[in-house]
């Protein structure tokens, strides 16, 4: 599948900027903008997108409520969607919008309300029910687009039935009778898995329209597919397919529904699509089959592998969020499913004080690790990505600490990028942190705490934090002004921002006391005078 970040076209529908888009008795949110440059169940680097990015054009856009609803849950970080709200709607299912700049008033009081409490920039408040005095009505204004958290300016807008994320564009229909398109089927059989493999091309033949037939597939063992395919669509934009199917006759041998994203689930973005053709091609290709996981003992058969075939008819199908359908029909003989051919995951990778918990991850049966010193890693082979995040875990020798210790992965570019470290309060003879790809990995000494400029403006104050080892721990920020708990606004893009306070700032000197770490755990304090013209 075509990675889709292009842009066809300037307006999503034929309708006038100021039109709203109505469909299953839903408002659009975003009045002013319709362009869209993120689709649902787009891949990014560690996560299929749970929702659709809007173009903001750089402006403070307003966003309305898409029908009657209340407040569930604020949230706020450095990180991630940034200033984001959750909105109940009346139906039962939650509108998310991410990366905003402000909120409504009451809204924004929520907010600063519990930033207080917690005495943090971050912070996440979930709201018990309708009895809040938070309620809006159909086309209310909600909050304004921004670029908090990560990312250019947008609006992220997500629709979620509980825990699982539904392609919001299934609530709008505007007309649309393209097909989608598949660019590419290949095959592979199953001596020949890898974690990089991408089959062998089929040569695909058109019959009529949409409808495809491919080259005669053999072999002597049981065979999966691969699939490259997108939907053209009408909102200016290619998008993911909303189901691919795999058929046996009428028999459905393997579907995945793009259309929703279970968050409750395992992520896998990598176990099912090839990362090295993302890596290198900036290109998907989606397996159409669950990677085997059989042990000797166990003749299960992976979802997807086609075995036991002579000569039969194989269909694979594509079908779009309006019920268009493209095909391609296979002719395909296929031998018996042979588990002893398939490896089997599970254990743990070990290399001097670092190990990986395997888990049930079908993909981790490759994985080789390789020490490159007392504390540092390679995890390969050469583009190599596990099919979901694993702990990587550092034992910690003797004289070791945890303050003073931080993970780093080395980038291909050149120099280190640091890594979140797991929190457990327990932990006292080891840390951890979260892979998901090969690479080189390491532990690396910071003793130095960060450094902080807060300065004086017109009627307020703004600071600036830096850690120029292992970076700023947002989570740890803390600030209080003439005595009186104050919210320091740290985004990562800015390395700070300004200090927000209940009152306003008179002029002249002010007393600041600032709390903060690095991810290594190096904490300080300051206390400073600053003035405020």
């Amino acid at each position: 599948m075509a990675r889709i970040l292009i842009l066809f076209g300037a307006l999503l529908l034929a309708a006038s900027q100021s039109e709203v888009v109505r469909a299953d008795d839903l408002l659009w949110p975003l009045p002013e903008s319709r362009i869209l440059t993120g689709g649902f169940a787009d891949s990014r680097n560690d996560h299929f997108h749970g929702g659709v990015d809007l173009r903001t054009f750089g402006r403070a856009l307003p966003v309305v409520a898409p029908a009657d609803g209340w407040v569930e849950r604020i949230a706020v970080s450095p990180s991630g969607y940034g200033r984001v709200l959750y909105f109940r709607l009346s139906d039962g299912r939650t509108a998310v919008f991410g990366h905003l700049s402000r909120f409504e008033p009451r809204i924004e009081s929520m907010m600063r309300d519990s930033q207080l409490v917690r005495g943090t920039y971050r912070m996440d408040c979930l709201y018990a029910d309708s009895t809040m005095s938070c309620v809006f009505r159909k086309g209310d204004l909600l909050a304004y687009t921004g670029s908090s958290g990560v990312g250019a300016p947008h609006l992220h807008f997500e629709i979620r039935n509980e825990a699982v994320q539904t392609d919001p564009l299934r609530n709008f229909s505007p007309l649309d009778k393209t097909d989608p398109l598949i660019t590419g089927v290949s095959w592979i059989s199953l001596s020949d898995i890898t974690p990089t493999a991408r089959g062998k091309r089929v040569t695909l033949t058109r019959e009529a329209g949409s409808r495809w037939q491919g080259s005669a597939i053999r072999s002597d063992e049981a065979v999966a597919l691969f699939i490259q395919t997108y939907d053209p669509g009408p909102w200016g934009r290619h998008a993911v397919p909303s189901v691919i199917r795999v058929l046996i006759g009428d028999r459905i041998a393997h579907e995945i529904h793009c259309a929703r994203i279970d968050l409750l689930g395992p992520a896998e973005i990598y176990a099912r699509i090839v990362w090295s053709a993302r890596r290198h091609n900036d290109t998907d290709i989606r397996r159409l089959f669950d990677m085997p996981t059989a042990n000797a003992d166990s003749m299960d058969v992976s979802r997807g592998w086609l075995h036991d075939l002579n000569g039969e008819p194989v269909t694979v199908q594509v079908v779009d969020r309006a019920g268009n359908t493209a095909e391609v029909f296979l002719n395909v003989t296929a031998g018996a499913w042979n588990p002893l051919k398939s490896p089997s995951s599970g254990g743990t990778l070990c290399s001097g004080r670092f190990e990986v918990e395997l888990g049930h991850d079908p993909l981790a049966a490759w994985a080789e690790i390789e020490s490159l010193g007392d504390r540092e890693i390679r995890i390969g082979p050469d583009d190599f990505a596990f099919g979901d995040r694993h702990v990587l875990t550092y034992r910690l020798a003797d004289g070791e600490s945890l303050p003073g210790l931080y993970f780093y992965e080395r980038r291909e570019s050149g120099g280190r990028r640091t890594l979140w470290r797991r929190a457990d309060r327990d932990a006292t003879e080891s840390i951890a942190c979260n892979v998901l790809r090969g690479g080189v990995y390491g532990v690396a000494e910071d003793h130095d705490p960060p450094r902080l400029l807060v300065s004086g403006g017109q009627g307020k104050l703004t600071f600036e934090l830096t850690d120029s080892e292992s970076g700023v721990d947002d989570s740890s920020i803390r600030c209080a002004v003439d005595g009186r708990a104050a919210i320091p606004e740290f985004e990562y893009d800015e390395r700070g921002g300004p200090i927000w306070t209940d009152q306003p700032l008179g002029k002249g000197p002010h007393d600041v006391v600032f709390w903060a770490a690095d991810r290594a755990g190096n904490e300080r304090s300051w206390n400073v005078t600053v003035t405020v013209r």
